[in-house]
Parts: structure tokens; sequence; C-alpha cells
């Protein structure tokens, strides 16, 4: 599907598929499946509206590593643990 809107990659690209955040382009991107050159045009609207992040909002490879979505609360005290731990570590090297 994605390489019917996107052509392949040339000049020493990847050949990779993107990963996005869903949004109604994304969701819906397989029932239009069959009109490729329809969300090209879309696509291609949206880039000289500068409003890309709204159809395909890229995230990178960060995306990948995220396993389960957590309440903020639970991520700060888990870096709060670490953080105390590293530190009390560091401190027992030191002396």
């Amino acid at each position: 599907m994605w390489d019917d809107i996107f052509g392949k990659p040339g000049g020493g690209a990847f050949d990779v598929v993107p990963r996005a955040l869903e949004t109604p382009f994304i969701d819906h991107r397989a029932d239009a499946a069959l009109d490729a050159s329809r969300l090209r045009g879309e696509i291609t609207c949206a880039v000289q509206q500068q409003i890309m992040e709204q159809f395909v909002p890229f995230t990178g490879q960060s995306a990948g590593m995220i396993g389960k979505i957590l309440p903020a609360r639970v991520i700060v005290q888990r870096f709060i643990e670490q953080a105390t731990t590293a530190l009390q570590t560091t401190s027992r090297i030191i002396g």
C-alpha cells in the first residue's frame, strides 16, 4: 500500500515503511488502498499547505521502543527511582 502512494526510494534511501501516529488518514488508508492516486494527491496537497503532520505524523524509530502506554506519574516515578539508584551507586563508588 505504502509503495503505491510513495514510490520506492532511490539514491541510497532505505526501503522501509515509516512509522507514524494514527490519524484519520492512516486509519482509512486500507479502505482507500485501491485509490493510490487520490491518496498521493491528498499527501501532495498536505505538503504544499504545510499540514503534513495532520495526515502522516512521522514518529521515527523511537516509536518501536514503546511497549505500552503508561501514565506520566508512573514514568516520572521510574525516572526518580532510577536516578536515586544511580546516585547511590555512584556515591558508594566515589566513597
